[in-house]
Formats: C-alpha cells, structure tokens, sequence
C-alpha cells in the first residue's frame, strides 16, 4: 500500500515524463487585456429604474449600446482598460 505522499509523488513524475520543453511550433502572439464595467441606475429613493437606454463609449473610440433590465442594471465586455462615458439616451418612439 502506497501512502499519499508516495502516490503524489508518483503522479508527478508521470506529468513530468509527459511534459514538452521543446519550442512552440506556432508564433506567440501577446495577449490582448480586456475590461468590463457593470452599473446599476436608480432614483433618489434608491429604487431601480428599467428601460432607459444608453450608450457606453470606450477609450479606444468604440462604442455599445443597451438598455437597463428591469432591475436597472447594465454593462458590456470587452473594453479597453481605461475611463469609459455613459450616455443616456432619448427614448425611442
């Protein structure tokens, strides 16, 4: 019977018999760091105000839009790190 320590050990020696340490054969690419930001929009009383559209503008000069849920929350993925604008929006007729 093995103890824990013995079957760890073991199971690492496996993984590392396993383990490739010759170069990638594709080029590196850098990551590419992306934000979110999530927002909640209420009245004075603190009650959730749902159905107002709005449009997020990102440092990067991208832009999203959308409309608070019925719980008055939003947001969007995706963005450049950084400072975004919310705008409200006019409703639609």
């Amino acid at each position: 019977m093995t103890s824990d320590g013995e079957a760890l050990a073991q199971a690492s020696k496996s993984a590392d018999a396993k383990f490739r340490a010759d170069a990638p054969t594709v080029p590196m690419t850098s990551c590419r760091s992306t934000d979110w930001i999530d927002f909640r929009l209420v009245d004075g009383t603190g009650k959730p105000i749902p159905g107002i559209r709005f449009r997020l503008d990102s440092t990067d000069g991208k832009s999203a839009e959308g409309v608070t849920d019925e719980d008055g929350c939003a947001g969007a993925e995706g963005l450049d790190p950084g400072k975004c604008r919310i705008t409200w929006l006019p409703a639609k007729e």
